[in-house]
């Protein structure tokens, strides 16, 4: 699944709305999740929705993509 935020920092984020919101989005996914834009909108601090995406988001080196030439070269 492709997730854009379309938001830049200092915006109220309809996915932080309500629970539901985010989840939607999260439990539908197979096989990956891909967020593009702008990742600065994401803190790990608070309990919002994007609080938690971002907790999970930026556990791990292994979950940003290190170069998207190497995914074109690949398929």
């Amino acid at each position: 699944m492709i997730f854009s935020s379309i938001y830049t920092s200092g915006q109220n984020f309809f996915f932080d709305a309500g629970v539901n919101m985010l989840n939607v989005a999260v439990s539908r996914v197979k096989h990956s999740f891909l967020v593009f834009g702008d990742m600065t909108i994401f803190s790990e601090d608070g309990e919002k929705p994007s609080n938690l995406l971002a907790r999970y988001l930026f556990s791990s080196k292994n979950n940003l993509i290190q170069s998207p030439l190497n995914i074109i070269r690949r398929n």
